[in-house]
């Protein structure tokens, strides 16, 4: 159901807000944003139009880099909204 290496995962945004609540185990959670100061730049692509990302990436300015993170363990939540990039 869930991928056992998180972090091997794309990084995403969702289309509604949601909460996340651990049943099991523990991971860093951590929500990304774009840093237009490292210069450098990022490939995007939209799920939306594109669901099995076939088309080509939209290069977009700015290195990723971790904005916030936190350790996400049984029995915590978490609130994400929908620009929030994890």
């Amino acid at each position: 159901l869930f991928s056992k290496v998180p972090p091997e995962t794309f990084i995403h945004n969702h289309r509604t807000n949601f909460f996340s609540y651990c049943v099991f185990g523990d991971y860093e959670h951590r929500m990304w944003k774009a840093d237009l100061s490292q210069g450098g730049c990022h490939y995007e692509f939209n799920r939306t139009q594109d669901i099995s990302l076939q088309q080509a990436p939209c290069r977009r300015e700015g290195t990723l880099a971790v904005e916030l993170a936190h350790q996400h363990q049984k029995g915590l939540a978490y609130f994400i909204g929908n620009p929030g990039h994890h």
